[in-house]
C-alpha cells in the first residue's frame, strides 16, 4: 500500500507493538479496525498516573480544564506514541494518519 511502509494489517501491528514496547510504553492493544474503518490504526497503551495534584478530589479535578500536570502528562505521552507510530508505520495526513491513540493511565499502587 502507498500510504504505509508495511504490506499489510498483521506486519504493521507487529511492527507497531515492538516499536511502542522499545519505546517503553505499556502497550495494551494493537489493531485495525472493522467495515468501513478498516484502515485505521487503534493502539491503547498504558502510562503511570499523575494525580491532579492541586485538585485532588473529584469536583476539583472537573475544575482544573486540562491545565495541571497529570493532563499535561498524559498529553505529552499521546504525543509521543502518535511519533513512534508515524516513524514506524510512515502514516501520515489527516486524522495522523488514520490513527486513533487512546492513552490508559495506570492507577496508583
Amino acid at each position: 500500500m502507498s500510504w504505509r511502509n508495511h504490506a499489510d494489517h498483521k506486519s504493521e501491528t507487529k511492527a507497531v507493538k515492538r516499536a511502542l514496547e522499545e519505546a517503553q510504553f505499556s502497550t495494551v492493544r494493537v489493531g485495525h479496525g472493522t467495515g468501513t474503518a478498516w484502515a485505521w490504526l487503534e493502539v491503547t497503551v498504558r502510562i503511570p498516573s499523575t494525580p491532579h495534584a492541586q485538585y485532588p478530589d473529584q469536583f476539583q479535578r472537573m475544575v482544573c480544564a486540562g491545565n495541571c500536570e497529570g493532563c499535561e502528562a498524559r498529553r505529552q505521552a499521546t504525543s509521543r506514541v502518535y511519533a513512534v507510530i508515524r516513524e514506524v508505520t510512515g502514516r501520515h495526513g489527516d486524522y495522523n494518519g488514520d490513527t486513533n491513540v487512546s492513552v490508559e493511565e495506570l492507577a496508583h499502587a
